[in-house]
């Protein structure tokens, strides 16, 4: 227990560092963000989307993602697809600056998740069908990134993201 209290302390520090120096570019992708042949993976497709202000276009991105079938969740070298035992090899402005560049990332995919559970609880009455989808993509959503040799707040998020999932597939269809 007293590890896990450590660990979670230290995230902490870590995100309250990041947040008090500044979270780097929101909007940019990052560079080179695209899987070995050239294409962005369909949750970076569906996030692109989510920052260019198209919600209803990352929506059914996000609802379109095979989750099974995407044997890679972000392009190697983006700063989602860092392990946990690459930040200790990397220098404190380095780590900083990637704390910002994940904050801002896992805002957008927070944000996306969000609206993902909205549609979902929306259409709870009028559409059972697609209410269940929704919950059951962000459920698999959050399975395919809670990775345990993923960062930790990756980590964290993804297991949020499940939760969410849970609690809106059980509240009664308005």
């Amino acid at each position: 227990m007293k590890h896990l209290h450590a660990v979670f302390t230290n995230l902490l520090l870590t995100l309250a560092l990041a947040w008090a120096t500044g979270c780097g570019d929101r909007g940019a992708p990052t560079e080179g963000a695209t899987i070995a042949g050239g294409k962005p993976t369909p949750i970076e497709e569906s996030l692109t989307r989510w920052r260019a202000g198209d919600s209803a276009g990352a929506i059914q991105r996000f609802l379109e993602i095979d989750w099974k079938q995407s044997p890679v969740v972000f392009t190697p070298g983006s700063p989602l697809s860092l392990r946990e035992k690459d930040l200790p090899k990397m220098s404190a402005a380095d780590q900083e600056r990637l704390m910002g560049d994940v904050l801002a990332q896992l805002k957008d995919l927070k944000q996306l998740a969000t609206a993902v559970r909205e549609k979902g609880t929306a259409a709870g009455a009028k559409d059972p069908e697609l209410a269940r989808r929704c919950f059951a993509k962000l459920d698999e959503c959050g399975a395919a990134l809670d990775q345990p040799e993923a960062m930790k707040i990756l980590q964290l998020t993804a297991q949020a993201i499940r939760k969410m999932s849970v609690a809106a597939a059980a509240q009664p269809a308005r």
